[in-house]
């Protein structure tokens, strides 16, 4: 079954920390899980992005979902993620592995 996942980053430049937030739900919008996570040293907001879409990603595998509809607020990202191509930019390494289940 096909889970849907959302997830919301911010972003504190001053002290390059980031928090972001993710809930999976299921096809009635019953939410099966959530999580947050904080890290640090991150100094692009892009990056931020990428990095919360990573981690949604992994934490949907780690709950046995490989079937996942990402959403979120970066719609560069979660684009950038679906490709099959390497396109030069500064976000595309922080995605590489990630993309190996059906987006």
């Amino acid at each position: 079954p096909t889970v849907k996942v959302n997830f919301d980053a911010g972003f504190k430049r001053a002290t390059k920390e980031f928090s972001s937030g993710v809930v999976v739900r299921d096809g009635d919008g019953l939410a099966l899980g959530s999580c947050v996570h904080f890290d640090q040293n991150i100094s692009d907001p892009f990056a931020v992005e990428a990095l919360a879409c990573v981690h949604v990603v992994r934490f949907a595998l780690e709950l046995g979902f490989s079937n996942v509809l990402v959403k979120g607020n970066s719609k560069t990202v979660i684009t950038k993620l679906t490709l099959e191509r390497e396109d030069g930019s500064n976000i595309r390494p922080r995605l590489v592995g990630v993309n190996g289940i059906e987006l």
